[in-house]
């Protein structure tokens, strides 16, 4: 379960911000999350609850967005959304491909109390 990972270190993320802006408590967290990252929604939210417990996050909402996997052919330059996991560009029929976004993982916003 890599969302245990990803939570630990969205975690020293929360901790670092509320530090600098003198968050006392966290009460939700958006991140941006690229589909690449084949992160499981409920099991990002369980490994957020695990690893904020007894800290200014705990019991804070973590809304996930999910990100489309979007990519541009090498080839012929079409920009297109991958849908089912076909890596093939729909124009030219190519593999040669760049990515443009689906990859990331963002902390996109913080809401809490100084």
């Amino acid at each position: 379960m890599h969302e245990l990972s990803i939570a630990g270190s969205l975690f020293d993320i929360l901790q670092n911000i509320a530090k600098e802006n003198n968050l006392k408590k966290i009460y939700k967290v958006t991140i941006l999350a690229g589909r690449m990252r084949q992160i499981v929604p409920t099991a990002m939210e369980m490994a957020f609850t695990a690893v904020t417990a007894g800290s200014l996050a705990e019991g804070a909402k973590l809304e996930i967005e999910v990100v489309p996997i979007k990519m541009r052919c090498v080839s012929c330059s079409e920009e297109f959304s991958v849908w089912h996991n076909i890596y093939i560009c729909p124009s030219c029929e190519s593999a040669k491909l760049e990515l443009l976004q689906g990859d990331e993982l963002i902390v996109k916003n913080i809401e809490g109390e100084d």
